[in-house]
């Protein structure tokens, strides 16, 4: 398997009211030494690429209806051209797929199954890093209770020891 670095991706998002956002692998990382900042950050970062994700499933359904209507459109026009002559289905189809409407629509449908994919890729990707988030900050309060339990036993022990010396 190919080592990925992770430090080089970035996906820039601009969305339909002209709002742009960046995302790195460094957004994804987390900082250990700052936990409560990124967890108190992290839903919203969920919010903004999971609305980001529907937003692009949005845009991708709005076309793929403009593709079935473009295609319906050009079948009526393909039929009504070639009416009393012998236009097969195929015929018909290999003259709607060559359509350079048709095609210039696919390939924008295309691109945006591809942005939609790596929208939701982003998206559970947050969703991934805050299951991180919790599971390290509940190993980081068992280990802080940990810690309390031994510096309590601790003094505990040094008081016992004060006071048998005292008697």
């Amino acid at each position: 398997m190919e080592n990925v670095d992770i430090q080089g991706f970035k996906i820039t998002v601009r969305t339909p009211d002209g709002k742009t956002s960046q995302l790195t692998g460094r957004d994804l990382q987390i900082d250990p030494t700052n936990i409560n900042d990124q967890l108190s950050k992290q839903p919203a970062l969920y919010a903004w690429f999971a609305t980001v994700h529907e937003m692009a499933r949005t845009k991708r359904e709005q076309v793929e209806n403009e593709l079935e209507l473009l295609y319906s459109t050009l079948y009526r026009e393909i039929k009504n051209q070639t009416a009393g002559m012998k236009v097969t289905e195929k015929e018909t189809e290999a003259i709607i797929e060559t359509n350079p409407k048709y095609t210039g629509t696919k390939n924008r449908l295309l691109d945006l199954h591809d942005q939609e994919r790596i929208a939701a890729v982003v998206r559970d990707a947050y969703s991934h890093r805050k299951d991180c988030l919790i599971t390290l900050a509940s190993n980081l309060r068992a280990q802080w209770d940990t810690d309390l339990s031994i510096k309590a036993r601790e003094a505990v022990d040094e008081l016992k020891t004060k006071r048998e010396v005292q008697t």
